[in-house]
């Protein structure tokens, strides 16, 4: 992102900053909140993620995630992660609608890669 500014007596500047958004546990789990209630883009489509079990074990993992990262305990947390992407992978195109599972799974592994 790039500023400029100048004041009233013509004083200008610039600054430029960059800005990264990254996945957390806690996002993720919104996600999947919305995933598994939320329908597509009018007319209705169906629900991204079209399982109730499914849903169930994918928000009971990333909370188990969400408390980890509460404690500090990142090593866990990006382990609980990495077998949520495997769930998802197994489920991609089953499931979960295949557009979702591939955001998802790039999610997963941003947290994972960036360290939690």
């Amino acid at each position: 992102m790039k500023v400029d500014a100048t004041d009233n007596v013509g004083n200008s500047a610039t600054k430029t900053n960059t800005f990264q958004l990254h996945a957390t546990s806690l996002s993720l789990l919104h996600n999947v909140q919305r995933a598994c209630g939320e329908s597509g883009p009018w007319p209705a489509t169906p629900t991204l993620i079209t399982k109730a079990g499914v849903c169930t074990s994918m928000k009971a993992i990333l909370s188990q995630a969400v408390v980890k990262h509460a404690a500090g305990d990142h090593a866990t947390e990006q382990n609980i992660i990495d077998g949520w992407v495997d769930d998802v992978e197994a489920q991609r195109g089953k499931a979960i609608d295949t557009a979702t599972a591939d955001r998802f799974i790039a999610y997963g592994n941003d947290l994972i890669a960036t360290g939690g």
